[in-house]
């Protein structure tokens, strides 16, 4: 069976429909901040952590690649 490789590196944001389908297929839920209405995320395979928040003057998700640097 052929691994599936992350899109890490080639991706700052996703929006809409792309949202669910990455975190499904390579991310993990690191932890929520209910204030702010964010969702953590670390990525399976390599590890990069992602943030999902919602644009609310659309209604949709979107994902946000953090620097690593700031990943504490």
């Amino acid at each position: 069976m052929m691994e599936i490789e992350c899109m890490c590196e080639k991706f700052e944001r996703l929006e809409g429909v792309a949202v669910q389908d990455y975190i499904a297929r390579f991310l993990e839920e690191t932890g929520a901040d209910e204030e702010t209405g964010k969702t953590y995320y670390a990525c399976r395979i390599c590890g990069a952590p992602w943030t999902r928040e919602m644009d609310e003057s659309r209604r949709k998700p979107f994902l946000v690649r953090m620097e690593t640097e700031f990943n504490v």
